[in-house]
Protein backbone atom coordinates (compact mmCIF):
# COMPACT_ATOMS: atom_id res chain seq x y z
CA UNK A 1 0.00 0.00 0.00
CA UNK A 2 1.28 3.27 -1.01
CA UNK A 3 0.08 5.62 1.84
CA UNK A 4 1.31 2.66 4.23
CA UNK A 5 4.63 2.57 2.73
CA UNK A 6 4.83 6.81 2.62
CA UNK A 7 4.17 6.12 6.28
CA UNK A 8 6.85 3.91 7.13
CA UNK A 9 9.29 5.96 5.34
CA UNK A 10 8.88 9.35 6.71
CA UNK A 11 7.74 10.52 3.52
CA UNK A 12 5.50 13.51 4.45
CA UNK A 13 5.65 14.98 1.06
CA UNK A 14 4.24 11.91 -0.52
CA UNK A 15 1.42 11.81 2.09
CA UNK A 16 0.52 15.61 1.56
CA UNK A 17 0.48 14.43 -2.56
CA UNK A 18 -1.63 11.95 -1.53
CA UNK A 19 -4.11 14.04 0.54
CA UNK A 20 -4.35 17.10 -2.19
CA UNK A 21 -5.41 14.25 -4.88
CA UNK A 22 -9.20 13.78 -5.86
CA UNK A 23 -9.24 10.08 -4.13
CA UNK A 24 -8.26 11.44 -1.30
CA UNK A 25 -11.63 10.23 0.47
CA UNK A 26 -10.73 7.15 -0.10
CA UNK A 27 -6.92 7.18 1.58
CA UNK A 28 -7.83 5.39 5.08
CA UNK A 29 -5.96 7.57 7.49
CA UNK A 30 -6.21 4.72 10.24
CA UNK A 31 -4.57 3.96 13.22
CA UNK A 32 -2.48 1.27 11.99
CA UNK A 33 -0.98 4.13 9.59
CA UNK A 34 0.05 5.83 12.68
CA UNK A 35 1.92 2.88 14.47
CA UNK A 36 3.51 2.49 11.29
CA UNK A 37 5.32 5.68 11.53
CA UNK A 38 5.76 5.72 15.19
CA UNK A 39 7.38 2.32 14.93
CA UNK A 40 9.90 3.67 12.44
CA UNK A 41 10.40 6.22 14.28
CA UNK A 42 9.04 9.25 11.87
CA UNK A 43 6.85 11.23 14.76
CA UNK A 44 6.47 14.24 12.52
CA UNK A 45 4.44 12.16 10.10
CA UNK A 46 2.42 10.83 13.31
CA UNK A 47 1.48 14.10 14.03
CA UNK A 48 0.63 15.31 10.57
CA UNK A 49 -1.78 11.26 10.75
CA UNK A 50 -2.97 12.25 13.75
CA UNK A 51 -5.13 15.75 12.84
CA UNK A 52 -6.56 13.54 9.95
CA UNK A 53 -7.27 10.03 11.84
CA UNK A 54 -11.18 10.25 12.52
CA UNK A 55 -10.34 9.00 16.31
CA UNK A 56 -12.39 9.30 19.33
CA UNK A 57 -10.95 9.54 23.02
CA UNK A 58 -11.84 6.03 23.23
CA UNK A 59 -10.01 4.46 20.37
CA UNK A 60 -7.27 6.48 21.34
CA UNK A 61 -6.89 5.47 24.86
CA UNK A 62 -6.99 1.57 23.27
CA UNK A 63 -4.67 2.55 20.97
CA UNK A 64 -1.21 2.30 23.58
CA UNK A 65 1.05 1.56 20.66
CA UNK A 66 2.50 5.02 20.26
CA UNK A 67 3.16 5.47 23.69
CA UNK A 68 5.45 2.28 23.42
CA UNK A 69 7.01 3.01 20.31
CA UNK A 70 8.19 6.13 21.97
CA UNK A 71 9.47 4.54 24.57
CA UNK A 72 11.49 1.94 23.02
CA UNK A 73 13.22 4.78 21.28
CA UNK A 74 13.63 6.93 24.11
CA UNK A 75 11.85 9.28 23.14
CA UNK A 76 10.73 11.37 26.27
CA UNK A 77 9.09 14.61 23.91
CA UNK A 78 6.94 11.97 21.97
CA UNK A 79 5.93 10.04 24.87
CA UNK A 80 4.40 13.10 26.42
CA UNK A 81 2.55 13.84 23.31
CA UNK A 82 1.22 10.76 22.99
CA UNK A 83 -0.33 10.54 26.74
CA UNK A 84 -0.91 14.46 26.31
CA UNK A 85 -3.60 13.54 23.01
CA UNK A 86 -5.26 11.28 25.00
CA UNK A 87 -3.13 8.24 23.41
CA UNK A 88 -3.48 4.82 26.37
CA UNK A 89 -0.92 3.10 27.94
CA UNK A 90 -3.13 2.26 31.07
CA UNK A 91 -3.76 -1.92 30.44
CA UNK A 92 -0.34 -1.80 29.48
CA UNK A 93 2.51 -4.49 31.67
CA UNK A 94 5.90 -3.89 33.09
CA UNK A 95 7.28 -6.34 30.11
CA UNK A 96 6.55 -3.64 27.92
CA UNK A 97 8.37 -1.13 29.20
CA UNK A 98 10.70 -3.83 29.85
CA UNK A 99 15.02 -2.71 28.86
CA UNK A 100 15.80 0.81 26.97
CA UNK A 101 18.03 3.51 28.65
CA UNK A 102 17.42 3.84 31.75
CA UNK A 103 18.17 7.51 32.26
CA UNK A 104 15.30 8.08 30.06
CA UNK A 105 13.16 4.77 31.21
CA UNK A 106 13.09 6.68 35.38
CA UNK A 107 11.81 9.71 33.44
CA UNK A 108 8.98 8.44 31.07
CA UNK A 109 7.88 6.01 34.38
CA UNK A 110 8.12 8.99 36.28
CA UNK A 111 5.91 10.68 33.77
CA UNK A 112 3.30 8.42 33.49
CA UNK A 113 2.99 7.08 37.24
CA UNK A 114 2.87 10.84 38.12
CA UNK A 115 0.02 12.05 35.84
CA UNK A 116 -2.05 8.82 36.48
CA UNK A 117 -0.93 7.63 32.97
CA UNK A 118 -0.16 4.33 34.21
CA UNK A 119 -1.32 1.78 36.50
CA UNK A 120 0.36 1.25 39.95
CA UNK A 121 1.51 -2.52 39.62
CA UNK A 122 3.94 -0.52 37.09
CA UNK A 123 5.66 1.47 40.15
CA UNK A 124 5.89 -2.38 42.30
CA UNK A 125 7.67 -3.91 39.08
CA UNK A 126 9.76 -0.46 37.96
CA UNK A 127 10.71 -0.98 42.07
CA UNK A 128 12.33 -4.15 41.56
CA UNK A 129 13.98 -3.24 38.43
CA UNK A 130 15.55 -0.13 40.26
CA UNK A 131 17.16 -2.22 42.83
CA UNK A 132 18.77 -4.17 40.09
CA UNK A 133 20.18 -0.88 38.61
CA UNK A 134 21.11 -0.08 42.19
CA UNK A 135 18.98 3.54 41.34
CA UNK A 136 18.55 4.11 44.76
CA UNK A 137 16.96 7.35 44.26
CA UNK A 138 14.29 6.23 42.30
CA UNK A 139 13.35 3.46 44.32
CA UNK A 140 12.50 6.13 47.26
CA UNK A 141 10.48 8.02 44.55
CA UNK A 142 8.25 5.09 43.88
CA UNK A 143 7.64 4.39 47.44
CA UNK A 144 6.87 7.73 48.30
CA UNK A 145 4.58 8.06 45.26
CA UNK A 146 2.99 4.65 46.47
CA UNK A 147 2.46 5.67 49.92
CA UNK A 148 0.83 8.95 48.51
CA UNK A 149 -2.06 6.73 46.60
CA UNK A 150 -2.11 4.47 49.75
CA UNK A 151 -0.78 1.43 47.50
CA UNK A 152 1.08 -1.41 49.89
CA UNK A 153 4.27 -2.03 48.41
CA UNK A 154 4.42 -5.69 48.63
CA UNK A 155 6.69 -7.61 50.79
CA UNK A 156 7.48 -9.87 47.66
CA UNK A 157 8.43 -6.84 46.13
CA UNK A 158 10.72 -6.05 48.75
CA UNK A 159 12.45 -9.40 48.92
CA UNK A 160 13.15 -9.36 45.26
CA UNK A 161 14.38 -5.82 45.57
CA UNK A 162 16.78 -7.04 48.56
CA UNK A 163 17.42 -10.06 46.25
CA UNK A 164 19.06 -7.66 43.50
CA UNK A 165 20.68 -5.38 45.85
CA UNK A 166 22.42 -7.82 47.08
CA UNK A 167 23.48 -9.77 43.84
CA UNK A 168 24.79 -7.11 42.60
CA UNK A 169 26.54 -5.75 46.38
CA UNK A 170 24.41 -2.52 46.26
CA UNK A 171 24.81 -1.82 50.26
CA UNK A 172 23.04 1.59 49.91
CA UNK A 173 20.01 -0.22 48.76
CA UNK A 174 20.60 -3.40 51.19
CA UNK A 175 20.77 -0.98 54.04
CA UNK A 176 17.33 1.31 52.58
CA UNK A 177 15.16 -1.57 52.74
CA UNK A 178 16.53 -3.21 55.83
CA UNK A 179 15.40 0.15 57.35
CA UNK A 180 12.11 0.44 55.55
CA UNK A 181 11.09 -2.94 56.30
CA UNK A 182 11.29 -1.20 60.02
CA UNK A 183 7.97 -0.90 59.60
CA UNK A 184 5.99 -3.70 58.32
CA UNK A 185 3.87 -5.69 60.55
CA UNK A 186 5.72 -8.72 60.84
CA UNK A 187 9.47 -9.03 62.12
CA UNK A 188 9.54 -12.96 60.65
CA UNK A 189 9.49 -10.51 57.41
CA UNK A 190 12.87 -8.86 58.13
CA UNK A 191 14.82 -11.67 59.76
CA UNK A 192 14.20 -14.00 56.66
CA UNK A 193 15.03 -11.21 54.11
CA UNK A 194 18.40 -10.43 56.10
CA UNK A 195 19.28 -14.18 56.66
CA UNK A 196 18.74 -14.35 52.44
CA UNK A 197 20.37 -11.08 52.00
CA UNK A 198 23.73 -12.90 53.49
CA UNK A 199 22.81 -15.66 51.18
CA UNK A 200 23.10 -14.30 47.92
CA UNK A 201 25.46 -11.58 48.88
CA UNK A 202 27.84 -14.31 49.99
CA UNK A 203 27.16 -16.27 46.92
CA UNK A 204 27.61 -13.58 44.23
CA UNK A 205 30.83 -12.46 45.68
CA UNK A 206 29.24 -8.93 47.36
CA UNK A 207 32.02 -8.45 50.35
CA UNK A 208 31.03 -5.07 51.45
CA UNK A 209 27.74 -6.76 51.93
CA UNK A 210 28.33 -9.66 53.29
CA UNK A 211 30.83 -7.42 55.58
CA UNK A 212 27.94 -4.85 56.75
CA UNK A 213 24.91 -7.52 57.28
CA UNK A 214 27.99 -9.35 59.59
CA UNK A 215 28.90 -6.56 61.15
CA UNK A 216 25.59 -5.15 61.90
CA UNK A 217 23.27 -8.38 62.64
CA UNK A 218 25.88 -10.88 64.25
CA UNK A 219 25.48 -10.49 67.43
CA UNK A 220 21.96 -10.36 67.09
CA UNK A 221 20.54 -13.60 69.04
CA UNK A 222 16.78 -13.78 66.79
CA UNK A 223 19.03 -14.07 63.78
CA UNK A 224 21.18 -16.28 62.39
CA UNK A 225 23.16 -15.24 59.38
CA UNK A 226 24.67 -18.68 58.83
CA UNK A 227 21.57 -20.20 59.18
CA UNK A 228 20.76 -20.65 55.25
CA UNK A 229 24.27 -20.89 54.87
CA UNK A 230 24.90 -24.50 56.22
CA UNK A 231 20.89 -25.47 54.60
CA UNK A 232 22.42 -24.66 51.31
CA UNK A 233 25.57 -25.84 51.14
CA UNK A 234 25.99 -29.36 52.96
CA UNK A 235 27.89 -31.09 53.27
CA UNK A 236 30.77 -28.60 54.06
CA UNK A 237 32.84 -28.46 57.54
CA UNK A 238 31.22 -27.13 60.82
CA UNK A 239 32.46 -23.51 60.80
CA UNK A 240 33.76 -21.57 63.49
CA UNK A 241 31.05 -19.24 63.98
CA UNK A 242 34.10 -16.29 65.55
CA UNK A 243 35.25 -16.14 62.11
CA UNK A 244 31.84 -16.10 60.43
CA UNK A 245 32.93 -13.26 57.90
CA UNK A 246 35.52 -14.47 56.63
CA UNK A 247 34.43 -18.50 56.12
CA UNK A 248 30.58 -17.45 55.42
CA UNK A 249 32.32 -16.07 52.04
CA UNK A 250 35.23 -19.19 51.93
CA UNK A 251 32.22 -21.70 52.07
CA UNK A 252 30.08 -20.08 49.00
CA UNK A 253 33.92 -20.35 46.56
CA UNK A 254 34.59 -23.29 48.26
CA UNK A 255 31.33 -24.60 47.02
CA UNK A 256 31.60 -24.86 43.36
CA UNK A 257 34.07 -27.86 44.39
CA UNK A 258 30.71 -29.93 46.15
CA UNK A 259 28.36 -28.50 43.29
CA UNK A 260 30.54 -29.52 40.53
CA UNK A 261 32.22 -33.06 41.14
CA UNK A 262 33.53 -33.23 37.46
CA UNK A 263 36.26 -30.90 38.30
CA UNK A 264 39.85 -32.00 37.84
CA UNK A 265 42.43 -32.48 40.73
CA UNK A 266 44.03 -29.34 39.50
CA UNK A 267 41.41 -27.05 39.26
CA UNK A 268 40.06 -27.81 42.82
CA UNK A 269 43.56 -27.46 44.25
CA UNK A 270 42.61 -23.82 42.23
CA UNK A 271 39.79 -22.92 43.72
CA UNK A 272 41.11 -23.87 47.45
CA UNK A 273 44.18 -21.87 47.19
CA UNK A 274 41.55 -18.48 45.75
CA UNK A 275 39.71 -19.05 48.89
CA UNK A 276 42.75 -19.04 51.08
CA UNK A 277 43.36 -15.53 49.48
CA UNK A 278 39.99 -14.78 50.59
CA UNK A 279 40.72 -15.25 54.02
CA UNK A 280 44.05 -13.51 54.10
CA UNK A 281 42.27 -10.44 52.50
Amino acid sequence: MVVRAAAASGRSGMLQLLEGTKTRAAIPWTKFILIVAANCGHWGVVHWLHERWDSTHGTRQANTELVLAAFEQNNVEELKWALGNGYGVWRSSYCSFYGGDWRYKTEMLRYMLDGGHAEERIARDALVEASEKGDLSFMQWLVSYMEAIHVDVGVDNISLSMENACDRGHLDIVQWLLAYQDNLPSDDDVVVCMEMAMINAARRGALEVVRWLYETYATDSSIDLLAGVSQILMPVYVLDQRWMLQQVTVVFTCSNIFMKPMLRRDESRQLTKHSSSIIKS
